[in-house]
C-alpha cells in the first residue's frame, strides 16, 4: 500500500516568532492568566509556562502527567494547598508559535484584587521574640528554630513583576529565579539558593544549607554557624541513609555565596531509582527542612505559630518545574509576595542557645539587601 501523498497546502507548518519574555510575561499579568517562569542556576534560559484555563490543580502528585510548576506553602495543610500550574503553553527563550500567541491575546480572566494582609512587626518586637526562642533553647527544648519576619514596600507592585523578575535573572546567576501567578490567590517572586530535591533518571541531589554571614567582609565561621549547619546535615542525612540507595556521595562544607550573603552548604547526590510513590514520601520527610524549621521538627512548627504573627504562606515552603520525567525543586527563599497594594518580604535566621537576638535581627535585614536593592533600583 502507497502512502497518500499530501500536499503542502495539507501540511500544517507552526508559525514561530521571538518575542522578548518581559512582552509575554507582562501580556499574561494584563489577561490575569496563570503563569510561571523560571530560570534555572547558572542557566541564561528562560522558561515560561501559560495555563489556558483557570481551574488549578490543587494538591497534586509531584510527577503529574502534565508539563508544569508545583507550589506548595510552608504549612502542608488542609486549609493551605500547594497548586499546579499547567503548562497549555510552553516557551522557551521566547520562541511563541503564532497560534499560541493569539491564544494568550484572545484569552482574559476576570481579576480579583489581591490584598495584602500579612503582619509586620517592629524591630522591638522582633527582639522581644527572639530572647523567648533563645531562652527556651537555653532550656534544653529545642535544639534549633527558625524566626522569620515580613517586611512590607509600597513603592512597587504586582504591576512591577516582570521588570523585578528580570533583574533578578540578570543579577543572581547561582540562584533559581522564579515568578509565578495563580489569578485571585497568590503571585510570588524569588531567588532561591537552596535546592530541595532534584531527581532525574537514576539520580537524587539535596543540600543542607544553613548558616549566614556578609559575603564582602572576610571573616571565619563561628561555632554557632557551624553547630547549625551539622544539625541540617545530619537530618538530612539520617533520612537519605533510609533509602536503598546504591550510593550516597557527600561534599562539604562549603561556602555557597547567595547575593551579599554567605551559607554554610553540604550537597548530596544519590545513585538510584525511586518510584513516584517513594519520591512524594522522601520530599515530605525533608520538607520543611530544618534550615527554614527547626529542630525537633514537630516542636519547632509549633512554636513557629505561636510566635510569629503572620502567615508564612509560601514562604520557605517549596516550588519548581515538573514533569514526567523527573523534578527541580527548590525551597522558597529571597522571596516576595506580590499584591495590588504593594509587596511583602519575607526573612528569617535559625535561632539556636547560642544565638544573640540583635545578631539575628541584623542577619535578617542582610537577607532582606537581596531583594530591596533590586526594588530601590
Amino acid at each position: 500500500m502507497h502512502t497518500p501523498f499530501r500536499s503542502q497546502s495539507e501540511v500544517k507548518i507552526p508559525i514561530m516568532q521571538k518575542m522578548e519574555f518581559t512582552e509575554i510575561l507582562s501580556l499574561c499579568i494584563e489577561h490575569n492568566l496563570p503563569f510561571y517562569s523560571y530560570r534555572m542556576p547558572q542557566s541564561e534560559e528562560i522558561i515560561i509556562g501559560i495555563q489556558t484555563s483557570q481551574q488549578i490543580q490543587q494538591n497534586p502528585n509531584i510527577q503529574p502527567n502534565a508539563t508544569g510548576f508545583i507550589i506548595a506553602p510552608f504549612h502542608t495543610r488542609k486549609n493551605s494547598p500547594s497548586f499546579f500550574i499547567k503548562a497549555d503553553i510552553f516557551i522557551q527563550n521566547g520562541t511563541i508559535a503564532s497560534d499560541e500567541l493569539a491564544t494568550i491575546q484572545s484569552t482574559c480572566f476576570d481579576k480579583k484584587v489581591l490584598l495584602n494582609t500579612t503582619i509586620e512587626i517592629s524591630k522591638e518586637d522582633y527582639l522581644i521574640q527572639a530572647s523567648d526562642l533563645i531562652e527556651k533553647l537555653q532550656k534544653k527544648k529545642l535544639k534549633k528554630v527558625v524566626l522569620s519576619r515580613a517586611i512590607h514596600n509600597s513603592s512597587v507592585s504586582i504591576e512591577n513583576g516582570v521588570s523585578i523578575f528580570e533583574k533578578l535573572t540578570q543579577t543572581y546567576f547561582h540562584a533559581f529565579v522564579s515568578i509565578f501567578h495563580i489569578p485571585g490567590v497568590a503571585a510570588w517572586i524569588g531567588a532561591s539558593p537552596e535546592t530541595l530535591i532534584k531527581s532525574h533518571n537514576d539520580k537524587i541531589e539535596t543540600m543542607s544549607l544553613a548558616g549566614t554571614k556578609p559575603a564582602n567582609k572576610p571573616s571565619d565561621w563561628t561555632a554557632k554557624e557551624r553547630e547549625e549547619q551539622q544539625m541540617v546535615s545530619d537530618y538530612v542525612e539520617d533520612i537519605l541513609f533510609q533509602l536503598e540507595f546504591e550510593e550516597i556521595d557527600k561534599v562539604g562544607p562549603q561556602d555557597l555565596v547567595a547575593g551579599n550573603v554567605c551559607h554554610l552548604m553540604t550537597r548530596y547526590s544519590c545513585k538510584g531509582k525511586l518510584s513516584a510513590n517513594e519520591l512524594t514520601d522522601l520530599i515530605e520527610k525533608l520538607h520543611p527542612t530544618p534550615a527554614v524549621c527547626g529542630l525537633p521538627k514537630a516542636e519547632s512548627m509549633i512554636l513557629i505559630e505561636h510566635t510569629e504573627k503572620h502567615d508564612r504562606d509560601f514562604y520557605a515552603g517549596y516550588l519548581g518545574p515538573v514533569s514526567p520525567s523527573g523534578c527541580d525543586l527548590f525551597v522558597n527563599l529571597r522571596c516576595m509576595k506580590l499584591t495590588d497594594t504593594g509587596i511583602t518580604l519575607f526573612v528569617g535566621g535559625g535561632i539556636t542557645a547560642q544565638s544573640h537576638a540583635e545578631a539575628e535581627w541584623q542577619e535578617t535585614c542582610l537577607k532582606a539587601e537581596t531583594l530591596l536593592k533590586i526594588i530601590k533600583n
